[in-house]
This record gives C-alpha cells, structure tokens and sequence, in this order.
C-alpha cells in the first residue's frame, strides 16, 4: 500500500471508566471478551494498538475514550483525559479526542477548551445521549457547542447504550438475552439513536445558532443517509421555524466515517448523499478489526465508484483538513 490513512472512531478504556458509568454500561464493559478489554485498555508506545495499527495499514489513530463516559462525573473524565494525554505525548501516531461531563454543561466546556488547548486534543467524543435519557436539543448544552465552534474543532456524536427504560420498551422480546442487547445496540439501536440525536440538535435549532460547528458521525452516517431524502421531504412538509433545511445542514455542518462498516452497498449509499469531502475514513477498533478496514479500502479502491483523488480523500485528506494534522506515509 502506497497511501497514508487517518482513522477517527478509535475506542480505549481508562483505568476508571468501569467504576464510573452507569450501571447498563458498566455490564456491557463486564461481558466483553478478554481480547476486547485487552486491546480496549493499551494505549502503552509500543503495544497490541501500534501492532495492529502496522498490520491494518494505519498510519495515525484518532483515540477515544469508549462510550459511557460523557454521563460520568468531572473528576472521573479529567482523569480519563489525562490518561489519554499521557499515551497521546509518548507515541506520535496516536492523537486524542476527549471525554466530555455533559451532565455539567458549564464543566463540560471548561473541560473542552482545557484538552484543546492544553493536552492539544483535536475535538472531543460524546455519548448520542446522556444515561438520564437526555439529547443535546436541550439549551443547556449550548455553551459546550459555542466552545467547540469558537475552538473550531469536531464535536464526534458516538452510540451508546439505551436507557433502561428504552431498551425495555423497544428491545426486550420474546427471544433470549443476546438478541435484546444486539438489538438495543450495535444490530439496531445505536444507529438510529445517534441519527436521532442529529436530528433533535437541528430541530432545535442549534446547527442555526451554531453555523460553523462541526459534527462528526460514524457507521457510514448512522442510517442519515439512506434516509436524506425522506426526512428532507417529510420536515419540509411538516415543520416551521427553521430557515434551513435538514439538507443544507448536512452539506455544511456534518462529517461521517465508515466506522465499523465494511462493504461497498451502504457506501454507494453515503456517495449518492454525501459531500466527498466529508466522508472519511475509520475502524471502530477494538470492536472491528483494523485488517477489516484495510481489506474495504483495497476493494472501494478497485471498485472503481471512486477516483484516485477521491480514495485519498476518504482515507486521509478529508481528516487532514478537518483535524488541522498531517499523515505522513510509513
């Protein structure tokens, strides 16, 4: 391969995270497999992460904190994000994304321009919504996005897991356990939760009052895309207030990342939909495999739905821009 890459949606476990989440979550952190939770917690110079990184082709990996987090206290996520800046200085291939309080809004901005500004952090990563079940259409959290805006760095919206009260109203079924949770998550939930939260944010009209913020979402748009023109349509017809539309927003205000997907129908999809500059490149590791990510790279290369300077583009250039980094070649 003669192509540098640049992955956003790339997941650790600090030393706290599982004495600080929420219940749900800290079960979901409990069932995870030994080589997860291996991979999840190393973030040392030399270890299992830069392995994988040499065998998946990956020349820098965005890092950060896996979900659950953004509903933990100010203490819990300084300590996180400290942890984070320690790894992020000692190895240049890593670079960092930070943790967020959002239950403390006031806090949580501090807290955003403290890591951009002090442990050099490229943007942050947040949960789609908090533990108590709240969205960001909420005013509160306005002053978070003023400071994302005003810093002009990328606000990611990651999945995370339904409240107890959702899951039991849309996940629980007549089949055993593993499907309950596979649907409440990554097989359903997490995606139309996230698109949800998008949506919520520009209903409410922050993307209006915020018109340089910078949103990314994984999986390939969280199901956005393939829906683009039908919720352009529907809140057309439906809604007033806004003065623009749902698919000016998306050119403008939104980036997606191919986290955690694959294959070559849903990204004909995101093409069709998607400003080329705004798609980039992204694992989702440890919960996908970086040599997944390299095998559907090689094939959207040969497909031939791309050019050269669009593949480039998708792998590292769009992130370039976006982060204000360089990826330099192996």
């Amino acid at each position: 391969m003669s192509y540098p890459t640049i992955t956003l949606e790339e997941h650790f476990l600090s030393s706290n995270a599982e004495s600080s989440v929420s219940p749900a979550i800290a079960r979901f952190y409990s069932s995870i497999s030994p080589s997860w939770r291996a991979r999840l917690t190393d973030i040392s110079t030399h270890g299992s992460r830069i392995s994988d990184m040499d065998s998946g082709n990956i020349t820098v990996q965005v890092i950060s904190n896996s979900f659950g987090v953004s509903s933990s206290t100010l203490e819990a996520v300084s300590f996180a994000n400290d942890e984070l800046a320690s790894a992020v200085r000692a190895q240049s291939r890593f670079k960092g994304l930070a943790a967020l309080p959002m239950k403390y809004p006031t806090a949580a901005a501090a807290e955003l321009q403290r890591c951009v500004e002090q442990l050099r952090f490229l943007g942050a990563l947040i949960d789609s919504h908090l533990d108590d079940g709240r969205y960001y259409d909420d005013e509160a959290f306005n002053e978070i996005f003023a400071v994302a805006e005003k810093l002009d760095v990328p606000v990611y919206i990651h999945p995370t897991t339904p409240t107890d009260e959702v899951n039991a109203a849309l996940f629980k079924g007549n089949y055993d356990f593993n499907f309950e949770m596979a649907l409440g998550i990554a097989g359903w939930g997490w995606h139309c939760d996230t698109a949800l939260s998008v949506l919520k944010m520009y209903a409410a009209g922050v993307f209006e009052k915020f018109l340089k913020l910078k949103v990314v979402i994984g999986h390939m748009g969280e199901m956005l895309p393939f829906m683009l023109d039908r919720i352009e349509e529907k809140l057309g017809q439906m809604c007033r207030g806004r003065t623009l539309t749902f698919r000016e927003t998306w050119d403008r205000n939104i980036w997606i990342t191919t986290s955690g997907m694959f294959t070559l129908a849903p990204m004909a999809c995101v093409l069709r939909s998607t400003r080329m500059d705004r798609i980039m490149y992204s694992v989702d590791y440890p919960y996908s495999e970086n040599e997944q990510g390299r095998q559907f790279l090689e094939e959207l290369r040969k497909s031939g739905m791309v050019t050269e300077k669009d593949f480039e583009m998708i792998a590292y250039r769009n992130a370039e821009t976006l982060l204000r980094i360089q990826a330099e070649p192996r």
